[in-house]
């Protein structure tokens, strides 16, 4: 989950385990990339984290 107070965003990871990844997962390259965020946009109510050195963006969507 992610808030947004000003211009702070702070994200809180959930637990993560072993158990709920299959084989081949992604995991840990996904939670390294989140410490390369270096800024943030909204789009309405999506959440678009901007990765440094012009690596690419992640966009998240409200879950419904």
């Amino acid at each position: 989950s992610y808030t947004v107070n000003g211009s702070q965003l702070t994200i809180e990871l959930g637990p993560t385990t072993l158990v709920a990844c299959p084989p081949g997962s992604l995991e840990n390259e996904y939670l390294a990339l989140l410490s390369d965020v270096n800024s943030y946009i909204m789009e309405g109510e999506n959440l678009v984290l901007l990765i440094k050195y012009d690596a690419g963006s992640r966009f998240f969507a409200p879950a419904e």
